[in-house]
């Protein structure tokens, strides 16, 4: 460790993610053709009316600052599309920001939020960088273990466990990464009654919310009674709308803690890209037609991972309900990464070891299946045939 860099930086982990992305690329550098599942990224192309749009905005001139709160319009759009879909009133020009992507979104929030030594509590397990944006603030993650037998299910009893006199967050993600479940009602009436009885905020990562299988529904824990003022909620353009590149996402929230969330912004990107929200506006104008496409073929590459994963009765896991992964419990003991490694250099397949995913992540993979059919089925094939011949061994 260089000895310029602060001391936290020693608690805080490289992405295990951008590992495997990395070691993938040096062997296709050397002509070999690797299938990646390693990525939350979707192998779809930002629809042609979003590219249009940015593209106009840019001959336009739009390339200077905006107000940190983002544009007026696209901000209006995001209240009109949260209230047509789940109910909810907000008022766009002061209970909306609209951010640099959705990382930047919960790093906002918790910059407004976590002082030192507060706790935020995280479920367990999660996407990786929950694990560390609390430290960056002079926090602590608490680890929030799911019911992974009930489906990744919160319980009163864990939460409560959980929950002590430094509390301030209890941070969600639904649907989930990496499970692929969704929340159910009873789950988010568990956090919405413990946030209220100990006067918790609740950050609640949406961002895989149209990315849904019927019958599972998404529901905004901002829904539930009492909850609309102390929770912020957290989206972005990145999944559904196939702009992860761009870097842009929005928080929905109270005014007064929306304002002290623009202060985080202003202090650090000052605007998300000017010429990207024009763009995103394209989005909400075109909605479901350009998302329905994207769906339908995830559903049908679900549908194929899950039949084939289904042959093996040694392999657990829970059929996705929303985003586009799957997460697999292996049933072997060796190490994680030592099987991730394995599964790169001989058989071309690129994972992501469950343990970095939180400490109820060891003996899983992530598999992301944002990636071709026809990749879905021979790297399937291929971590198959590999965890039997290791059993077998």
């Amino acid at each position: 460790m260089n000895r310029f860099a602060a001391a936290k930086m020693a608690r805080i982990h490289q992405s295990g993610i951008r590992r495997v992305f990395e070691k993938a690329h040096r062997l296709e550098a050397q002509g070999h053709k690797v299938i990646h599942f390693e990525s939350g990224r979707t192998d779809f192309d930002t629809p042609r009316p979003i590219k249009d749009a940015a593209v106009r905005a840019i001959e336009k001139g739009l390339v200077h600052y905006t107000s940190s709160m983002g544009i007026p319009e696209l901000r209006t759009a995001v209240a009109r599309d949260f209230h047509s879909r789940y109910g909810i009133d907000m008022d766009p020009l002061s209970e909306v920001l609209i951010t640099a992507g959705g990382s930047g979104a919960l790093i906002d929030c918790l910059m407004a939020l976590v002082e030192t030594g507060d706790e935020v509590i995280v479920a367990d397990p999660m996407f990786l960088f929950y694990r560390d944006w609390a430290e960056f603030m002079g926090g602590k993650t608490v680890f929030m273990p799911l019911e992974a037998e009930k489906g990744y299910r919160i319980s009163a009893d864990a939460l409560e466990s959980c929950v002590t006199e430094k509390s301030k967050v209890i941070l969600l993600n639904t649907p989930h990464n990496p499970t692929g479940s969704c929340l159910d009602r009873e789950s988010l009436e568990i956090v919405a009654a413990k946030a209220r009885a100990h006067d918790l905020v609740v950050v609640s990562d949406e961002c895989y919310d149209r990315i849904v299988y019927p019958p599972n529904e998404h529901l905004p824990i901002a829904a539930l009674p009492g909850m609309r003022e102390r929770t912020l909620t957290v989206n972005s353009f990145s999944k559904s709308f196939a702009m992860d590149g761009w870097r842009l996402g929005w928080v929905i929230g109270p005014a007064d803690l929306i304002w002290e969330l623009d202060k985080a912004q202003q202090h650090t990107v000052i605007n998300a890209t000017t010429f990207v929200q024009y763009g995103a506006l394209a989005a909400f104008d075109e909605g479901d037609r350009l998302i329905r496409p994207m769906l339908e073929e995830y559903a049908a590459r679900r549908k194929l991972a899950v039949s084939m994963l289904r042959t093996d009765p040694k392999i657990h896991f829970i059929e996705p309900q929303g985003a586009f992964y799957l997460w697999l419990k292996t049933g072997l003991s060796m190490d994680g990464w030592e099987l991730a490694d394995m599964l790169l250099e001989k058989c071309h397949v690129a994972v992501t070891p469950g343990d970095e995913f939180g400490p109820s992540g060891k003996g899983y993979l992530r598999i992301s299946y944002s990636t071709p059919r026809e990749n879905v089925g021979t790297g399937l094939t291929r971590i198959m045939e590999m965890l039997s011949s290791l059993r077998r061994d």
